[in-house]
């Protein structure tokens, strides 16, 4: 009896230390709790209640029974006694005591084994209507009072948290490319979108391919202004106003800039017809990438 009762002790302290801690942990992810962690705390709450509630009911009977036994025996306690075993006994549904079998005997022997008309253990049963109240209190918090979230919104919500961060890294780091660090990207995406920017503002001046019409030639290896990704990212920035070419830098994103130097790199060695007279110096510097995708079809479009 002190076994369970001691038992029943370190358990109840364990519910109350997990309780506590687990509603301090929620509370303390942030100052200002949202309304998604204070349901979950009335959640864990509720919960932790209902345990507390269960051990108190046992706590109490072990209690109950260790008092009754330390009393004198009297004459109607040793005959309750002798009637019933003690709860612990009841509790777990043990087998009738020898030469009580035939109370529950069915009449029915099968292979030597007679079989008896046992009752279900009682801890089985406890169990059973424990998952049922379960039940009904995953049902209450998570679909009916929606106090904690479902698995699925979980998921969803840190999918989106992580896009609305991803794309506010990339912003950041976007806007601090210039001249002086900016590299050749091959991002299909951002080359789809510097091919479009080159075709809307570049193409008037340099030609649909890059074969040079006002501006020069933009698919040979000479170049007026210096090439490579950062004299082309330089050119674009800042314009060459004597030249009659504008400053995109207020209009165009540094991300913006750096995709449209990228493609106008991939113009080289395109060889379109009806190309403009080489200009500048021959540029032997940084590589450059082949004509992508985009470029070459573009070619293709324009190709006699």
């Amino acid at each position: 009896m002190y076994k369970n009762l001691i038992i029943l002790l370190l358990s109840l302290i364990g519910v109350s230390l997990y309780g506590q801690t687990t509603t301090a942990g929620v509370v303390s992810q942030g100052a200002m709790a949202s309304s998604e962690q204070v349901q979950q705390v009335l959640s864990l709450s509720l919960i932790t209640i209902i345990i507390l509630l269960f051990v108190v009911i046992v706590l109490a009977l072990s209690i109950k029974t260790l008092i009754v036994a330390t009393l004198p025996p009297t004459a109607h306690t040793l005959q309750n006694k002798a009637s019933s075993a003690s709860w612990w006994d009841r509790f777990k549904g043990v087998a009738p005591s020898p030469g009580k079998e035939m109370d529950r005997d069915l009449g029915h022997v099968y292979d030597g084994i007679q079989e008896l008309d046992n009752d279900m253990p009682p801890w089985f049963i406890y169990l059973f209507y424990t998952t049922i109240l379960f039940a009904a209190l995953y049902t209450l918090n998570f679909h009916i009072l929606k106090w904690s979230p479902l698995q699925a919104d979980e998921y969803t919500a840190e999918i989106e948290t992580a896009a609305r961060e991803q794309k506010e890294i990339q912003s950041k780091q976007a806007a601090l490319i210039d001249e002086n660090n900016v590299t050749l990207t091959q991002d299909q995406s951002a080359l789809a979108i510097g091919h479009e920017i080159y075709e809307a503002s570049c193409a008037s001046c340099h030609g649909k391919a890059g074969e040079g019409l006002v501006g020069p030639n933009l698919t040979d290896e000479f170049w007026l202004h210096g090439g490579g990704i950062k004299n082309t990212f330089k050119t674009i920035k800042y314009g060459v106003p004597d030249k009659g070419m504008i400053s995109w830098q207020t209009q165009l994103t540094p991300a913006q800039m750096q995709a449209v130097a990228s493609v106008i790199l991939g113009l080289k060695g395109s060889n379109p017809p009806n190309q403009k007279d080489p200009q500048g110096e021959l540029w032997t510097g940084d590589s450059i990438v082949a004509p992508t995708e985009m470029v070459v079809d573009t070619l293709a479009a324009h190709t006699p």
